[in-house]
């Protein structure tokens, strides 16, 4: 009896994680959206951020299971940081060209990319209901992106934030195997630590200004690195242990929403008609999907 109330206490706790995981994550939008600096900015200053949080943890604990990784590991990890950065310069920029609620619902499209992906390039299987769920939520994306080309001749910021799915795909895919390998603080500290490196570089050389920001930018940028970063992402990376990774990409879909929500609560914004009329087309899609998938995917990163 007292293993059994053991085990009950410890699913309640991972629920709860779970919970705190998706809303932390649906905070991201309405944060970035809110600072003043430049979307590069924002991507090098959150993952900088990130990782200096930790920075204390690695110093006290060590991260004695770099010692299991051989070269060919450590690059397949800078190589998933990468993706990390890619994704998030590709999405915060899609934030500044198009609604909040648009971006996330094509930026949660990762799972649909995930099945794609391993179905092209790695000889996965896929079953028919992973087949019905990518193409639901293709034809849900084509619903919400057709009538903004056609008032505007352009969807950039749309293409940006499905360019950001597909490089959380490859995050997902290339990252997988290690979180079983290693623990989730040194897995998340190189990962971090490699993306922040990158998007540095890359606003150094663009000139990019990361220097002489109001307080209250590197305030909401410390907070984006703490809430959405660790409540929300280390914290999903943390939980793969412990459940069903479908179970937690079903769990992430309420981000999309969340958010949505959010910003017509904080920045007054409503979201398009065709969002309201096919997002949840999109939902369905990747849910589908998530749950025909044996794949660790769809672990949103927001």
């Amino acid at each position: 009896m007292a293993k059994c109330e053991i085990q009950s206490r410890s699913v309640i706790r991972h629920e709860i994680g779970l919970a705190v995981s998706v809303v932390s994550v649906s905070t991201a939008a309405i944060l970035i959206r809110m600072t003043d600096a430049e979307p590069l900015a924002v991507a090098a200053l959150r993952l900088s951020f990130s990782t200096l949080i930790l920075f204390p943890l690695v110093v006290w604990r060590g991260l004695p299971d770099l010692s299991l990784l051989s070269r060919r590991d450590a690059a397949a990890i800078s190589l998933t940081g990468v993706c990390l950065a890619a994704h998030f310069a590709l999405w915060i920029t899609s934030l500044y060209l198009t609604t909040v609620a648009t971006s996330v619902f094509l930026v949660s499209m990762s799972p649909i990319f995930v099945a794609v992906i391993g179905r092209v390039f790695l000889d996965v299987r896929t079953a028919p209901r992973t087949a019905l769920g990518i193409l639901l939520a293709v034809l849900g994306v084509m619903l919400v992106v057709g009538p903004d080309m056609e008032l505007t001749g352009s969807f950039g910021g749309e293409l940006l934030a499905l360019g950001g799915a597909l490089a959380v795909a490859f995050y997902l895919i290339a990252g997988s195997r290690y979180r079983q390998k290693l623990s989730v603080l040194t897995y998340v500290f190189c990962v971090y630590s490699v993306s922040a490196a990158v998007l540095l570089v890359i606003c150094l050389l663009l000139k990019v200004r990361i220097t002489g920001l109001g307080w209250d930018s590197y305030l909401l940028l410390l907070l984006l690195g703490l809430v959405p970063g660790h409540f929300g992402h280390t914290l999903y990376n943390y939980l793969l242990k412990f459940l069903d990774p479908r179970v937690i990409a079903v769990s992430t879909l309420g981000e999309p929403v969340l958010s949505s929500i959010l910003a017509m609560l904080v920045l007054h914004e409503v979201p398009r008609l065709s969002v309201i009329l096919f997002g949840p087309v999109i939902l369905v899609g990747v849910y589908l999907t998530a749950t025909g998938t044996r794949a660790t995917a769809g672990v949103a990163i927001d």
